[in-house]
């Protein structure tokens, strides 16, 4: 009689144990499937390197009229720059060398509620009014200006016609910085924008497209990565096979994300190395990249208590 009980409580206890796993491996199913429903869901291999002393140089600091320096773009030898939130509607020519202002163009028919970043292809520079620190905008909205009308002997520029968009997800306009539909970095590829959030609730970023066509639309989620902090800019390279990320940690350094080995859009599932720039009390609050070439970058910082805005170039492997 013990002897059937015995083998009674076995056959329960495998039961039991079978029914168990097979639990675990539908929740594990179901995870799989959440994780990849993005198609750019972040797959990217990190590596962390410290920059190197030589990596980054100061190349000046910039003119006070621009230190709140916010966007980076390389057009004809120049640098296209501009400060953010309610501050002057223009883009500031600098000479690249020594951070000289060298025209200030103004916007005449658009306002900088909160321009956060440049792009551009071959007809447009992007202008990105996207900054949406806590929460509330519904007037996000991206311009484009022709490229022929940013040059030296110009005083003003034109919007030639402009991408508003919304984040579909967003219900809540509630005045908050604990939100995740913040964005000060995007560039352009094969005819999309695309745009790499500032989350402020976590320490990732959400990767999102949009068309370069005028009107207006949902942002598309393509997926997100893990940052690790807040990313303030991005850029592509000229060959469109390196995409760079600059942000920071206020509490702790400021970082570069490289990203390469992609194909087409899927730039999350490309190899990924994170180099730490510095201190950010000591280079200022990184908010601007562009690639000068495929191994060289501008990056500019704005003002910070005792560290005056500047222009940096940084050199990768």
């Amino acid at each position: 009689m013990r002897f059937k009980n015995t083998i009674n409580t076995f056959r329960a206890i495998i039961i039991i144990a079978v029914i168990g796993l097979s639990t675990l491996a539908i929740i594990a199913c179901g995870n799989s499937i959440t994780a990849t429903s993005n198609k750019n869901e972040a797959a990217t291999q990190t590596d962390t390197n410290a920059a190197k002393s030589n990596d980054l140089k100061l190349i000046a600091d910039l003119h006070v009229s621009i230190k709140e320096t916010s966007g980076l773009a390389i057009l004809n030898g120049l640098l296209v720059t501009h400060n953010d939130r309610g501050r002057a509607n223009q883009l500031m020519l600098m000479n690249p060398e020594n951070a000289h202002i060298e025209q200030a163009l103004t916007a005449v028919n658009f306002q900088n509620n909160d321009w956060e970043d440049l792009a551009k292809n071959d007809d447009f520079l992007f202008v990105g009014d996207i900054g949406n620190n806590e929460g509330e905008r519904k007037n996000l909205a991206i311009y484009l200006i022709p490229l022929k009308e940013i040059k030296k002997s110009s005083f003003e520029v034109k919007s030639n016609g402009t991408i508003n968009f919304y984040y579909p997800a967003q219900k809540s306009f509630d005045v908050s910085k604990k939100h995740n539909y913040d964005c000060e970095a995007m560039f352009c590829f094969n005819n999309e924008i695309y745009l790499f959030t500032k989350n402020r609730l976590n320490d990732s970023t959400n990767l999102y497209s949009l068309p370069t066509q005028p009107g207006n639309y949902p942002a598309k989620l393509l997926g997100s990565f893990n940052s690790g902090g807040r990313i303030t800019g991005a850029d592509i390279s000229a060959d469109g096979k390196k995409i760079a990320l600059v942000g920071y940690n206020k509490k702790a350094d400021c970082f570069l994300w490289m990203i390469e080995g992609f194909t087409g859009d899927n730039f999350l599932k490309g190899k990924s190395r994170k180099y730490n720039l510095g201190p950010y009390d000591k280079l200022g609050q990184m908010e601007a990249v562009a690639f000068k070439n495929n191994t060289s970058l501008y990056l500019s910082s704005e003002e910070i208590a005792n560290v005056p805005a500047r222009l940096y170039l940084f050199s990768v492997d």
